[in-house]
């Protein structure tokens, strides 16, 4: 299937407390018709997630929550929700502390729209 085809009208959250991250996610995504909801932080994101959420988009560094925090909150309430973490920091122990927190994957900032694209699609 498609990568494009498959991505479409799906609803993914967004928890980046920086804007211009969220914008080139948003610039990503426009073609396709994908519902985006952007939230600042982990609390936020932890208050807007619901059930029909097919993924979240998740910034590791934030205030109020961080990204592992909420991760596992999400996590505890929605099991098959596919969490990507989104980071600044390559270091391995950051890797496997999303992964343990709850992530299905990473991509570590700044990411090429194909790569992005290839990831979120692997997991819807």
């Amino acid at each position: 299937m498609d990568i494009l085809a498959k991505l479409k009208n799906k609803n993914l959250l967004v928890a980046e407390d920086e804007i211009i991250n969220y914008i080139y996610i948003k610039e990503i995504l426009e073609e396709i018709k994908v519902n985006l909801f952007h939230v600042k932080n982990g609390k936020l994101a932890v208050e807007k997630m619901n059930s029909s959420i097919d993924m979240v988009l998740m910034d590791l560094k934030m205030p109020e929550m961080t990204g592992y925090e909420a991760t596992e909150i999400i996590k505890q309430k929605y099991p098959n929700v596919p969490i990507i973490a989104l980071t600044a920091f390559a270091y391995q122990n950051e890797i496997e502390k999303a992964l343990e927190s709850g992530c299905s994957g990473y991509l570590i900032k700044p990411f090429k729209k194909d790569k992005f694209l290839e990831l979120i699609s692997d997991w819807l």
